[in-house]
């Protein structure tokens, strides 16, 4: 069975750009729209909703990223979606998650990393789950926790408690809003190491 990729841009250069990434692959078929409400008639009218991911930006002309996949969400929950765009807002990522995106990624991140983590959604299944609608502060589900590393790209904590894969969760009393994704928690002497993603 095919999995279709819909991808919905108003920039259909990059959209095509994309899709071109996915040419090697005979088990993914890639339709574009860079008009939403166009995508929005299509998803209607397939019923193809467990073999589709809609990877979708956030700001369009007419519906936006958030306001689409409301949308989608409504014909089918099965439906898997996640948001590729260059929007940093803190509330329209954890609008994203409470949504049911699979993921959120980043336009300004490489091909080869947009790539990676599209074929993971498909390659794993990756679907909404409840650890990816809550959006958590660390501190409010991690009482007492030590930083090992903070950078743009990871961060390290080591504590006493654990914390879901794939939530995703923000450092409490920053400047910046950033997301992390929490990708593995070990336990390394009697204490869980759990290191995230940013995302």
């Amino acid at each position: 069975m095919k999995t279709n990729i819909i991808i919905v841009d108003d920039s259909l250069d990059y959209a095509t750009l994309l899709s071109h990434c996915f040419l090697d692959r005979e088990d993914i078929s890639v339709i574009l729209f860079s008009d939403s409400s166009k995508a929005l008639e299509y998803l209607r009218d397939t019923n193809k909703h467990k073999d589709t991911l809609v990877v979708t930006d956030i700001i369009m002309p007419g519906l936006n990223g958030i306001e689409f996949i409301s949308e989608v969400k409504k014909i089918s929950k099965e439906f898997k979606v996640c948001f590729l765009t260059n929007c940093r807002d803190s509330q329209v990522i954890e609008n994203a998650f409470s949504i049911g995106a699979c993921d959120y990624i980043l336009k300004d991140r490489t091909k080869d990393e947009i790539v990676y983590k599209i074929n993971l959604i498909i390659d794993n299944d990756l679907k909404e789950t409840p650890e990816h609608i809550e959006v958590y502060e660390i501190s409010e589900v991690l009482p007492s926790y030590e930083l090992i590393k903070t950078s743009d790209s990871e961060l390290v904590i080591s504590t006493s408690e654990e914390v879901s894969v794939n939530s995703i969760v923000k450092l409490p009393n920053t400047n910046v809003s950033k997301f992390y994704k929490v990708e593995n928690c070990e336990i390394d002497e009697g204490r869980t190491k759990i290191t995230c993603k940013a995302i």
